[in-house]
């Protein structure tokens, strides 16, 4: 990283970091890898209506991305089994553990339209 300065003499608000585009690519497609593998592994556990959206962090954190997995809500102590599994293979799959993303699940109810 190049650190550059709009008047050599103040440190602070004046410092911008300037990035390397290639660094900036690898690490988007590396986010974008995490999310897939992410996405097929709920929709294993979750089912294949389960629909991922990623938002990015920087990454000087522990984590790289929020990743928002919207899951169908059979109940909540079903939710919590399938949360607790999603979570225990994720924390063994190559690819997230490279990539740590904190995920946020966002249970969809089933609406049962009675009469059609």
């Amino acid at each position: 990283m190049i650190w550059e300065a709009e008047d050599p003499e103040v440190m602070g608000p004046g410092w911008e970091e300037r990035r390397d585009v290639r660094e900036e690519r690898r690490e988007h497609w590396e986010r974008r890898a995490a999310q897939w593998a992410a996405l097929a592994l709920a929709r294993e556990i979750f089912g294949e209506r389960t629909q991922a959206s990623l938002a990015r962090y920087p990454s000087r954190g522990a984590f790289r991305g929020l990743l928002t997995l919207q899951v169908p809500f059979l109940g909540l102590e079903d939710h919590r089994q399938r949360e607790l599994l999603f979570t225990s293979l994720a924390a063994r799959d190559p690819v997230l553990e490279q990539v740590p993303l904190l995920f946020v699940f966002e249970p969809v109810a089933r609406i049962r339209r009675v009469g059609q």
